[in-house]
């Protein structure tokens, strides 16, 4: 009984792949251009200088601001910042000490 199940089966694959053979038939007429697609929003990043006592990094440092220029202005607005990168972050002022003497002799600093 397994021998006539496998018979018609072997004998429909080897009919489709006897269809596979043959010439490709010409390339039809390309269509037609489509509309042009809107343009895309400018990535802009903008660089600030954080102060001493700046919440994020107490010692000062530098902020990257990145995002997109949704209203077209080429600037970045507080608005359109998505992300925020801190480089140079002092966690804590740098304390400098300078020893003063009344015998030492007058130093420009």
């Amino acid at each position: 009984m397994k021998q006539l199940i496998k018979l018609p089966a072997v004998a429909a694959l080897a009919a489709l792949l006897a269809a596979c053979d043959g010439d490709d038939g010409d390339n039809g007429i390309n269509g037609t251009s489509g509309s042009a697609g809107v343009d895309g929003l400018n990535s802009l990043v903008a660089t600030r200088q954080l102060q001493l006592g700046d919440a994020v990094c107490p010692g000062g440092g530098i902020a990257l601001d990145s995002g997109l220029d949704t209203n077209r202005d080429g600037t970045l607005d507080a608005g359109e910042v998505t992300s925020t990168e801190y480089i140079d972050c002092e966690r804590a002022p740098q304390l400098r000490a300078v020893h003063a003497s009344p015998d030492a002799p007058a130093v420009n600093v």
